[in-house]
């Protein structure tokens, strides 16, 4: 099976190490054909898949099934980053001892729910400037990942609901079944059939409001670079200018994602489709097949009732009572970009010197576990080789405080009951205010160096106060109705960093270290996000459509006017997403 992404890997073709392992059981009349460790964008359609197709499947999850106003509104994201049903919050060192700038605090929100983290993000669809991440996939795993093939597998996922349909019968370019062919020559650039919608900005919203301001900070954003009218197409697969956001919003203006396409198979296929919630996997179950030595998963050891010392209802680690799971065919573990590695470390698969530490014997030494922790799209591959990285962004903000409050908002609570919070009530009646739009306006995309094949800089423009990933950040944006940021994001960072063990119990925490900027490639990274700065704030200044409404900078501030400000911003603010990256050797 093909390693695929956000942490999922299959458990089949593993080195052995230092212990014997048992010989296998027979799972031929096992419960289960696969158990699925992680319910989110990894493990979610994976595990849909196969049900679908008619195998039975586990899926095991240290959370439930969520669906409240914090997860289906896309612009709550003030909300959903701290709904208690949801909230993982990990802490990590952003840089090593003894570096001039001390973040041993820097939050990493992360969802635990049906659907996981894609039922708390930003409802961000962006799959432009991806060229070089899957030909680096490609030359690891072969043609199966190369790029053509897998936009054609996005084209099959998608349903999307603003872009006019010029693929289905009768205009000559589709026929029945062309968008599952991975043959087929012509490709349509978008998909109208699957089960992840996706969206733009509502004209019919922002028209019904007539934010004035807002229209124009649009406007100056638009005539600051080249329109791209599609950033998602294949004819601006390397293209720079400026894109209206696109969303996994649907027609509803409601959240899609993952958890859509979960529970549909779940209604339609419960005898096969089946879920442990609130559940922690405590362990791989491995052995060995009587004809060799090559470790295989049979099952899971799961702990029923009992959660993560990251969640906000975690009291104290426990003596857990577990129970064992098998699976006819196969076990997928797409935990997480924290919990895949721990889960696999304290199942004998990693480092042998650090596992010996903690008392876990080694079933396959992989020094490469938790290792190449890297800003990310959350993929992990597990190798020997931590010299290949792809996936990746830093992210750095810029703030500035508007004359007036955003017409959009006024009124808003972000508030969770409709009595109280006439927006919310709004939303309700008619799905058409700020609730249901997504939280980025646009985004303009550039080369930080000519001299690039394609672009590696992003700068997204939002209308609300978002300094980062801060663990205020949800006062910060309802509290603040009248702010822009600017988020340049830089792809490819050199960072990278370590998951480590503390303990062998399931529920002892982990040591996080990003190790920002401390590679080769550190101080280009820094340079570039700096000048990422220094671009959204001169379009700001320049701008005869943005200008007239900026009264100043409110983060980081007109005081941080050189160069060497702009950097110490950077290096005190940096934020960005996490996965761990390592190559097959």
């Amino acid at each position: 099976m093909a390693i695929m992404r956000h942490g999922l890997i299959p458990l089949a073709a593993l080195v052995a190490g230092t212990v014997a392992l048992r010989e296998c059981p027979d799972t031929s009349s096992a419960e289960y054909d696969y158990i699925v460790v992680g319910a989110g964008a990894g493990g979610g359609p994976v595990a849909a898949r196969l049900a679908e197709t008619g195998f039975s499947v586990l899926v095991v999850d240290v959370g439930h099934d969520v669906n409240n106003y914090n997860t289906t509104i896309p612009n709550y994201l003030a909300r959903v980053l701290y709904d208690p049903q949801i909230e993982l919050s990990y802490t990590l060192n952003e840089y090593p001892k003894g570096f001039p700038y001390t973040r041993d605090d820097v939050w990493y929100p992360r969802g635990r729910a049906l659907g996981g983290s894609a039922i708390h993000n930003a409802v961000v669809n962006n799959v432009a400037n991806t060229r070089r991440d899957f030909a680096n996939l490609e030359s690891m795993f072969g043609q199966s990942w190369e790029m053509e093939r897998l936009r054609k597998l996005f084209v099959d996922i998608e349903d999307n609901l603003y872009i006019p349909n010029h693929c289905d019968k009768g205009n000559g370019q589709y026929s029945e079944g062309m968008e599952h062919d991975l043959q087929t020559s012509h490709v349509c650039d978008h998909g109208y059939h699957g089960w992840l919608k996706t969206n733009t900005i509502q004209q019919d919203i922002l028209a019904k409001f007539n934010d004035a301001q807002l229209n124009n900070i649009t406007a100056g954003l638009l005539s600051a670079a080249p329109f791209i009218p599609d950033l998602n197409s294949r004819a601006s697969v390397d293209a720079t200018g400026f894109s209206l956001a696109s969303n996994t919003i649907d027609e509803n203006n409601a959240r899609s994602s993952v958890y859509n396409r979960l529970v549909a198979v779940r209604d339609a296929h419960p005898d096969r489709l089946q879920f442990a919630y609130d559940t922690l996997a405590t362990k791989i179950l491995l052995c060995k097949d009587c004809d060799g030595e090559e470790p295989r998963a049979v099952g899971v050891e799961i702990a029923r009732g009992q959660g993560l010392p990251v969640q906000s209802d975690f009291h104290r680690k426990r003596h857990l009572k577990t129970e064992k799971v098998f699976a006819r065919n196969e076990v997928i573990v797409a935990a997480g970009t924290f919990q895949t590695p721990q889960l696999l470390m304290l199942s004998g698969i990693g480092d042998k010197e650090q596992l010996c530490e903690f008392g876990i014997d080694s079933v396959v030494h992989l020094p490469g576990v938790g290792k190449n922790l890297q800003g990310a799209s959350r993929l992990l591959l597990v190798t020997r080789d931590l010299t290949h990285s792809f996936l990746d962004h830093d992210e750095i903000s810029t703030t500035w405080l508007l004359k007036d409050n955003h017409t959009l908002v006024n009124g808003c609570t972000f508030g969770s009951d409709p009595a109280t919070d006439p927006c919310l009530a709004d939303y309700l009646a008619t799905r058409k205010n700020i609730y249901g739009l997504g939280i980025a306006i646009g985004h303009i995309t550039y080369k930080s160096d000519d001299s690039l094949e394609e672009p590696d800089m992003d700068i997204y423009w939002a209308p609300a106060y978002f300094p980062g990933f801060v663990r205020n950040v949800g006062d910060l944006i309802t509290h603040t109705p009248n702010a822009l940021t600017a988020v340049a994001l830089r792809a490819h960072p050199s960072s990278r960093g370590t998951v480590a063990l503390t303990g062998s119990h399931p529920q002892d925490e982990l040591r996080i270290d990003k190790n920002h900027f401390q590679n080769d490639g550190g101080a280009t990274d820094v340079a570039a996000l700096r000048d990422g700065v220094k671009m959204a704030r001169a379009i700001v200044e320049s701008s005869a459509n943005i200008a007239p409404f900026v009264t100043h900078e409110l983060f980081p501030g007109a005081n941080y006017t050189t160069d060497e400000d702009i950097e110490m911003h950077v290096y005190e603010h940096v934020f960005g997403e996490l996965s761990i990256h390592e190559r097959c050797v």
